[in-house]
């Protein structure tokens, strides 16, 4: 897209995902990219950590380059560049067949035919419609193509009622074409829409509204964390109170629409149930957006109108009040899940221990509970370390490369904010080797470049270390125990 740079990354994302394929972006507009990201250099840059060992101090950079011993291994087989894997997977490199002018033609000359014989209310019209407007949106005629998805939807309720499921990929072949045009609130307006005929249809908490609640959960967790605004590209502003209303609003649907799955699951399937886990860290995730964003300052009687504004206002979904948002509510929802896996029989130990590690990486993260953070993961590996094989242990408390906190969201420049599998091989562009401390609570200090490749462009070591600099990590401990400091030596491979 030639437009690219010109836009905030989340924009990008917004208008370049394959149709179908937007939700699974979700923790990529959750990721909130940083500046970097929206840079118009490199705007789509990776970097692959592998843990380093130095045996000997080295006189040059090229004796380290050459004495560093990688700890663990990435992907090699099967390798593409970035570009190749953006183009192939999304429409971030302009990637798209070309426009065929006689399908539009061919959809015309069916649906003049479809009116001239069976009126302009014909059944049959919609499909022919639904065809038009997508060849349309293909050729990038965005209004054009809205103008006959929303002829189609319209004729579709004429003979078929006004709720009638019918109408639902027309609804969502609209939603696409909003969020094409970048335009977030139109889309979001579809979206309620979009819940309210399910919830007509098969009723506001039926097991069948699952997967429906679980798409307009997702839907509003990317509206929240999504820099459009009213087809508008952000770039560095102060966010008005018009935007951040609209934000908290789609924040608190969100955190709704989670709780009320978990609800739904416990009454109809027990609390054995499977996919009560995901649910739960998906609370998780809005506990957190509140208690580290701009959300967490609104005071309680506008968060309390906002509510009150809710398409779930008014019905059972409603079930968790406003105050559930924050630090507590975050922390009870990750030791539900944590009480939930321990029922489990099935249960591994390495599952058992990373849920615990998940409790107290949460602690962590918030001032208050620092200290009993780490009191927690020593506990911890204390319970666990007889139960778990060496390498599961290692991985969790000693891994080559510290891991990054919160696990719930991608970090920025990671292979996981543009969605590439962690098996897919990359071709590298080069690599830096970096040297820094990480501190009793797992911030960074003393950073410094121990070497690199050939040729690395100076803005791409610019980032790597500001990102590296702002991040933070799960303390490693050694022998059960956290030591005051903590040496870690690495190599960034990068790709571009």
């Amino acid at each position: 897209m030639s437009k690219t740079k010109d836009r905030s990354f989340s924009d990008t994302i917004l208008q370049a995902v394959k149709p179908g394929t937007l939700f699974a972006c979700l923790l990529l507009a959750v990721a909130l990219p940083a500046q970097a990201q929206q840079e118009r250099q490199y705007p789509f840059l990776v970097f692959d950590p592998v843990g380093i060992e130095l045996p000997a101090p080295a006189a040059t950079a090229g004796d380290l380059q050459a004495a560093a011993r990688e700890l663990d291994n990435l992907p090699t087989a099967d390798s593409v560049s970035l570009s190749r894997w953006l183009r192939d997977n999304t429409t971030l490199q302009g990637n798209g067949p070309p426009p065929l002018t006689s399908d539009i033609a061919d959809y015309e000359r069916s649906i003049q035919e479809l009116e001239a014989t069976e009126g302009p209310f014909s059944v049959a019209l919609p499909q022919q419609l639904l065809g038009l407007g997508t060849a349309h949106q293909a050729t990038g005629e965005l209004d054009l193509a809205l103008q006959y998805f929303e002829q189609a939807s319209h004729i579709m309720r004429i003979n078929y009622g006004l709720f009638s499921s019918e109408q639902l990929p027309l609804i969502e072949r609209i939603i696409e074409n909003h969020l094409l045009r970048g335009d977030l609130l139109a889309a979001d307006e579809q979206h309620n829409y979009l819940l309210f005929l399910q919830q007509k249809n098969l009723g506001v908490d039926s097991v069948e509204l699952l997967p429906a609640l679980n798409r307009y959960g997702e839907w509003n967790m990317f509206a929240f964390s999504s820099g459009s605004w009213a087809g508008s590209s952000t770039g560095s502003r102060v966010i008005t109170v018009e935007e951040a209303t609209f934000k908290i609003e789609r924040l608190l649907n969100a955190q709704h629409i989670y709780w009320s799955i978990g609800e739904i699951l416990r009454k109809n399937f027990g609390a054995a149930d499977p996919r009560l886990p995901d649910a739960e860290m998906r609370l998780v995730l809005t506990n957190y957006l509140y208690a580290t964003s701009f959300a967490s300052r609104a005071d309680i009687f506008s968060l309390s109108e906002i509510n009150s504004r809710s398409p779930l206002a008014g019905n059972q979904l409603q079930a968790s009040p406003i105050s559930h948002m924050g630090y507590r509510h975050g922390k009870e929802a990750l030791e539900r899940r944590l009480e939930h896996l321990q029922s489990v029989s099935d249960s591994s130990a390495a599952e058992l221990a990373g849920a615990a590690l998940d409790v107290a990486d949460w602690m962590l993260l918030f001032n208050r509970q620092r200290n009993k953070a780490l009191e927690l993961y020593e506990e911890i590996y204390s319970d666990y370390a007889q139960q778990l094989e060496a390498e599961e242990l290692r991985q969790l408390f000693t891994p080559h490369y510290p891991t990054r906190l919160p696990l719930y969201i991608n970090a920025s420049y990671s292979r996981a904010t543009l969605g590439i599998p962690p098996e897919q091989a990359l071709k590298y562009e080069g690599h830096i080797d970096l040297e820094f401390k990480l501190s009793r609570f797992g911030r960074v200090t003393q950073i410094q470049v121990l070497s690199q490749s050939d040729a690395v462009p100076e803005i791409v070591t610019e980032r790597l270390l500001r990102n590296v600099r702002n991040s933070q990590f799960r303390p490693r401990l050694q022998e059960g125990a956290l030591p005051d400091e903590d040496l870690v030596q690495a190599r960034y491979y990068f790709a571009y």
